[in-house]
C-alpha cells in the first residue's frame, strides 16, 4: 500500500541519519494493526525491518502511557529476548525499528502445545530481574478509567455500581503488593505472539507494565476465552503444579482483566481514532459479559476464598519478641515487618515478598555483599582476637582507612559502635580541654551511653538533658534568597550558648555536630554557619567533633566524608554503621596530639574493637567502594534524584522542600491550607504506604514530617527509578487517602 511523502520521512527519520534504510533504495510500506500507533514494513535488498510510530490518540485519552514510556519498554523487551530486536530507535518522533519477525501466529486457545511454548517465554520475561518504566496496579488503573468515563458523560454498563462493590471485594482479597510485581506483557492474545525459529516471540508493548504475574495470565485466560480447562492448564504449567490457591487467584484476575478491558472500551466508545474500524461497542459487550460470567460462576465464593494469603506468624513471633525483647523495643510500621534476607538493595520477608531497601545505609556495600561476607568468614576461620597481639590485617586497615582523611587526622580508636566513639570523643575533649560543656543541636542523637542519653535531644531520655549541655537551633537555609540576616542572628546565638556555658563554669569542651543535620530534618543551613560554629568554639577552646554516622563514607557524594562539604577541620571524626556493612564496626579518627594526650592519662583498651575478623569487614568495604567507584555513583545519582524529586513535587502544596545530599534524601511534607504547620500525619502514611508498595523508607525530623531515605551506596539508576515511581504514585494516592 502506498503512502503519503510525510508518512515516508517520518519513517526514514527513525533510523541514523545516513543509514541505509534511509536511502532511496529502502521501500516503505504500510502494515496493519495497532490501534495506539502505525506500522510500517521497510524492505531493502531482500531484507526487512518493521517501524512503530505512536501516534498519542490513546495516550490521550489516558489509555495507554506516554510514548517514550512505551518506545521503553519495547527496549527492554528486546534486552529480555522475548520481544523483536530493537535496531533504531527516535523519541523525537515516537517511533521505533525492530527486525522483522517472520514466523506464524498461534491459536493460544486451541493450539494443544501452545501453552507449553508460551509459558516458558512468560517465565523468562517474569523472571528476568528487569524492570518497566511504570508499575500497573490494575484497580487504580481502571478507577482513573472510569472517573474519565463518567466525566465525559459516557453510557456506562446497567449494573456498574454492583460489579464495582463485588471488584472491591475480589481488590481486598488478592491484595497486591507492588513488591511482587513483575514486568508483565499485560495484552496477550493471537495477534501479539508470533512463532519463529527461537519460539514464541511477544510483541506490541503498548500496555507492559510490572505487575502482580497473576494478573497477565487472568489477562490471557480471560481475552482469549480460555475455558475452566484451558485456564487451568495455564495455571498448573506455570507454578509447575495443580495448586488451587494459584488457580483461584487466576481466575480472579480474569475478572479484573474483563474489568480492565470494559473500562478501556467504555472510555474508548464513540471516538473515531486513526483507526476507526475498532468495534468498540462489541468489545464492551464482550468484555462485560465476561465480568458477569465469572462473577455469577458457582465457584466464585470459593475462589475468593482460596485466593486469600496465608496468614503469616508474624503475630505469635510478635508475641515471642514482647515477652522476652519487651513490649517496648521499638518496631517499624503498623504491622512489624519479618525481614529473612537479603541481596544488595533488596530484602525478602518471611513471605517471600521483595522489598527496595530505601532506609537502611548500614549495608553500605548491599545486603550480603559477598565480597564482604568472605572476608569475614575467611578471617572467622583463621583467626580472631583482641587487639593486645600484633595482627598485620588490623593495621593495615587502619592505614588503609587514614589514608582518607586530610592531616593532622592520623589516629585512629577501633570501637563497637558509634554510640562507643561518640562518648570516647568526649572523654578525650573533656580531658584535653579541662571543661565540660557541649554544645549540639536542639533535635539530634549521637548515642545511647549514659554520657550521650544526656545531651540526647532527638529521643526520648531518662536522663533529662545535663546541665553542661547547651542546644543550638540549626537555621535551614532553603528557599531564602538571602541569608545572611539568618545568618548574624544564628551564629549569634552560638556566642549566646558560648558565653552561658562559661558564665555557668562549665567552659567548653566539644561541640558536636552531623554534618548532614539528618536527625534535625536534613536541614541546610547558611553558607557560612558551620565554618562560624566551630570557628568560635575553637575560640573557646573547645574542639568540633564531626559525628559522621550518618554522612560518612561517600552518603553526601563525590566525598568520603560529610564534614568537607564545609571549610572546616573537626578535631575529632566519629565513623560507624556503613563502616562494616552491618559487622559492629566503629571508629574515633583523631590527631596524634589528642591521642597521645589521651594515652598518657589512660589504659584504654576494648576487647572486641578492631579484631581482625572486623579489619576484613572494614577493608572489603573499602573494596567494594572503590571498585565500584561508589564515591562518584553518589555524586550522579544524587544529582539525578535531586532533579527527579523536584520533577515528582512540582505545584504540590503539601511538600515544603526536597532536602538531603547525595543519597540522604527527604522531602517535608505541610498543611497545604497552612504551610507553616508541618504534615507528621501525610509523612506517616506515604510511609506505610510505601511499604505496602514494596519499598522500606523511614522519616525523621522534629515533627517527623521529612521523609528519609538512605539506600545502600550500590544501588542502581533502574533501582533508584522503581523508588521514585513507587513514591510518585505513593504522593498521587496521598491525594484519596
Amino acid at each position: 500500500m502506498t503512502i503519503s511523502a510525510e508518512e515516508d520521512a517520518a519513517v526514514r527519520r527513525v533510523f541514523e541519519p545516513g543509514s541505509e534504510w534511509t536511502g532511496p533504495d529502502a521501500a516503505v510500506e504500510t502494515l496493519s494493526g495497532g490501534a495506539a500507533h502505525k506500522n510500517y514494513l521497510v524492505r531493502l535488498a531482500g531484507r526487512k525491518q518493521v517501524v512503530k510510530i505512536w501516534n498519542g490518540y490513546w495516550e490521550a485519552m489516558n489509555v495507554l502511557p506516554p510514548a517514550d514510556v512505551i518506545l521503553g519498554n519495547t527496549l527492554c523487551a528486546s534486552r529480555i529476548g522475548v520481544g523483536a530486536t530493537v535496531t533504531a530507535v527516535c523519541r523525537e518522533s515516537s517511533g521505533i525499528a525492530l527486525e522483522y519477525l517472520c514466523g506464524t501466529r498461534p491459536s493460544l486457545a486451541g493450539d494443544a502445545d501452545a501453552l507449553e511454548h508460551l509459558v516458558p517465554a512468560l517465565h523468562t520475561l517474569h523472571t528476568s530481574g528487569e524492570r518497566f518504566a511504570q508499575d500497573l496496579d490494575p484497580f487504580v488503573h481502571v478507577r482513573t478509567l472510569l472517573a474519565a468515563a463518567r466525566e465525559r458523560d459516557y453510557v456506562l454498563p446497567i449494573g456498574l455500581p454492583v460489579v464495582e462493590e463485588h471488584l472491591a471485594e475480589i481488590e481486598e482479597v488478592l491484595d497486591l503488593r507492588p513488591a511482587e510485581f513483575v514486568p508483565c506483557h499485560n495484552d496477550l492474545w493471537d495477534a501479539n505472539v508470533i512463532v519463529d525459529g527461537s519460539g514464541y516471540r511477544l510483541i506490541d508493548w503498548d500496555l507492559a507494565a510490572n505487575t502482580d504475574p497473576a494478573y497477565e495470565l487472568g489477562f490471557l485466560a480471560a481475552y482469549n476465552g480460555f475455558d475452566r480447562d484451558r485456564t487451568r492448564q495455564l495455571a498448573s504449567r506455570y507454578h509447575g503444579a495443580d495448586d488451587p490457591h494459584h488457580l483461584a487467584r487466576v481466575r480472579l484476575f480474569m475478572i479484573v482483566a474483563h474489568w480492565s478491558n470494559s473500562a478501556l472500551w467504555m472510555i474508548a466508545q464513540g471516538n473515531a481514532g486513526p483507526n476507526d474500524d475498532v468495534d468498540y461497542e462489541g468489545e464492551l459487550v464482550r468484555s462485560w459479559n465476561g465480568v458477569l460470567a465469572e462473577l455469577l460462576a458457582p465457584d466464585h465464593r470459593a475462589n475468593l476464598a482460596l485466593a486469600r494469603r496465608p496468614a503469616t506468624r508474624t503475630t505469635d513471633l510478635l508475641h515471642r519478641r514482647h515477652t522476652t525483647l519487651g513490649a517496648r523495643s521499638p518496631l517499624f510500621y503498623d504491622t512489624p515487618l519479618e525481614v529473612v534476607s537479603g541481596s544488595g538493595v533488596w530484602v525478602t520477608d518471611v513471605d517471600g515478598q521483595v522489598y527496595l531497601d530505601g532506609y537502611n545505609n548500614v549495608p553500605h556495600v548491599g545486603h550480603a555483599n559477598p565480597v564482604v561476607a568472605a572476608a569475614v568468614s575467611e578471617q572467622m576461620s583463621r583467626l580472631n582476637l583482641h587487639t593486645r597481639y600484633l595482627n598485620d590485617r588490623v593495621v593495615d586497615y587502619a592505614e588503609a582507612l587514614l589514608a582518607t582523611f586530610d592531616a593532622p587526622l592520623d589516629r585512629v580508636f577501633l570501637t563497637n559502635s558509634g554510640s562507643e566513639s561518640n562518648d570516647l570523643a568526649l572523654r578525650i575533649a573533656r580531658q584535653h580541654t579541662g571543661r565540660t560543656g557541649v554544645l549540639v543541636s536542639g533535635w539530634s542523637y549521637h548515642g545511647n551511653t549514659g554520657r550521650l542519653a544526656e545531651l540526647t535531644t532527638g529521643l526520648a531520655t531518662g536522663e533529662g538533658l545535663a546541665p553542661w549541655v547547651r542546644t543550638l537551633h540549626i537555621p535551614d537555609a532553603t528557599g531564602v534568597d538571602d541569608a545572611s540576616g539568618l545568618l548574624e542572628e544564628s551564629l549569634s546565638a552560638v556566642d549566646t550558648a558560648i558565653a552561658s556555658l562559661v558564665e555557668a563554669g562549665h567552659g567548653v569542651a566539644a561541640v558536636v555536630f552531623d554534618p548532614l543535620f539528618s536527625t534535625e530534618g536534613l536541614v541546610s543551613p547558611p553558607s557560612g554557619y558551620v565554618e562560624g560554629l566551630t570557628a568560635r568554639v575553637h575560640a573557646a577552646g573547645g574542639l568540633v567533633l564531626a559525628d559522621e554516622v550518618q554522612s560518612g563514607f561517600g552518603r553526601t557524594g563525590g566525598r568520603m566524608w560529610g564534614h568537607r562539604m564545609f571549610d572546616v577541620r573537626p578535631d575529632l571524626v566519629v565513623l560507624g554503621k556503613p563502616m562494616g556493612n552491618g559487622h559492629p564496626l566503629s571508629a574515633l579518627v583523631t590527631t596524634a596530639r589528642l591521642q597521645d594526650g589521651f594515652g598518657a592519662r589512660n589504659d584504654y583498651f576494648n576487647t572486641f574493637a578492631g579484631s581482625p575478623v572486623s579489619a576484613a569487614a572494614g577493608m572489603a568495604v573499602l573494596q567494594v567502594m572503590a571498585e565500584e567507584d561508589l564515591l562518584d555513583r553518589a555524586a550522579q545519582l544524587g544529582h539525578y534524584v535531586a532533579g527527579r524529586l523536584h520533577e515528582i513535587v512540582a505545584g504540590d502544596p503539601r511538600v515544603a522542600a526536597v532536602r538531603g545530599r547525595g543519597l540522604y534524601f527527604g522531602l517535608e511534607f505541610v498543611d497545604p491550607g497552612d504551610p507553616t504547620v508541618p504534615d507528621a500525619a501525610a509523612t506517616r502514611w506515604v510511609v506505610e504506604d510505601m511499604r505496602r508498595r514494596g519499598v522500606l523508607i523511614s522519616r525523621i525530623g522534629p515533627a517527623g514530617n521529612v521523609l528519609k531515605m538512605r539506600p545502600p551506596l550500590v544501588v542502581t539508576r533502574g533501582e533508584i527509578d522503581v523508588l521514585l515511581g513507587r513514591l510518585a504514585s505513593s504522593l498521587a494516592a496521598l491525594s484519596d487517602a
